[in-house]
């Protein structure tokens, strides 16, 4: 990811590196959380019964107007603004 001068990229959810102004900083995690664990209890859940929070329509919508603009930077090689 690049911002404001910064550079920032993860290696497969275990490593983190930011450099800034010449420097640059890793962080490594002990163990990758890539939500695999998260979404199968969501799942037993849902299928247990157990009530699950729903997604507004709104924040979908926007997720996917964000995606459309990511795509748009990647095929142009521009920057690209995202709608709030």
């Amino acid at each position: 990811m690049f911002c404001e001068g910064k550079v920032m990229a993860s290696d497969d959810f275990k490593r983190l590196t930011l450099t800034q102004g010449g420097h640059t900083h890793t962080s490594r995690a002990p163990q990758a959380d890539k939500g695999h664990r998260a979404e199968m209890k969501s799942f037993l859940d849902l299928a247990a019964g157990v009530p699950v929070t729903e997604l507004a329509f709104a924040d979908c919508v926007s997720s996917m107007a964000a995606t459309f603009k990511v795509v748009e930077s990647l095929t142009t090689g521009e920057p690209v603004a995202v709608p709030r």
